[in-house]
């Protein structure tokens, strides 16, 4: 009958994602309706660079941690070792790379892409780039993963002249970078494949700009 506390560590620029709003607030019903309190903290870059854990969690004041958006190792590596029961939405890129007991709860990724990118191929198309730092997070790589497989099964591969793969710390919303990209591509693919909706977003914008039609 004991009052717990669950923390929900997320990246600072959560609060601007709308994406997860539901998905929050589906999760505080949840624990509201078991007798937990829901405790929000949104931790920064700087934060998670110099592994600075939070110090309610190492008072040990809380029960679980929940985190979303948290994807660099070290601080994973670190958080673990609090020995707090930890899941988390979306992971470090290697999967099996990290040691240690949590949980990690995915989308589906890779098959989706696959089928996108295997239709694309389909309608006859060969030069299909992808556009997203793979290694930024789990669900990146499996879609890249997804994107490289049904290029395989048509018996072609990644075709890194039309691939836009630059770090995600570099900050793919910026509009001028894939600009400059773009521009130093041999020629316009005839189709890209993108790690999520947001650099999808920018990318059509600068395609407009140039007179480009999108679907």
């Amino acid at each position: 009958k004991e009052i717990k506390t669950i923390l929900l560590l997320s990246h600072g620029e959560l609060a601007h994602v709308s994406f997860f709003l539901p998905l929050v607030n589906e999760i505080q019903r949840n624990m509201e309706s078991r007798g937990y309190i829901l405790m929000f903290y949104g931790i920064g870059r700087e934060e998670m660079d110099r592994q600075q854990i939070p110090q309610i969690i190492l008072e040990g004041k809380v029960d679980g941690i929940v985190c979303i958006e948290i994807f660099r190792r070290p601080f994973i590596e670190k958080l673990i070792q609090c020995g707090v029961p930890t899941v988390f939405l979306e992971f470090y890129y290697d999967l099996w790379a990290v040691e240690g007991k949590y949980d990690v709860v995915l989308m589906s990724n890779e098959y989706p892409i696959y089928t996108l990118t295997a239709k694309l191929l389909e309608q006859g198309l060969t030069r299909i780039g992808f556009v997203g730092d793979f290694t930024h997070c789990r669900g990146f790589y499996e879609r890249y993963l997804g994107y490289c497989g049904a290029l395989r099964d048509y018996n072609l591969s990644p075709m890194q002249q039309y691939c836009i793969n630059y770090a995600d710390e570099e900050g793919y919303g910026q509009e001028g970078k894939l600009r400059k990209c773009l521009k130093a591509m041999p020629q316009m693919p005839e189709a890209f494949v993108v790690a999520n909706d947001s650099i999808a977003l920018g990318l059509v914008n600068v395609l407009q700009e140039w007179g480009i039609q999108i679907p």
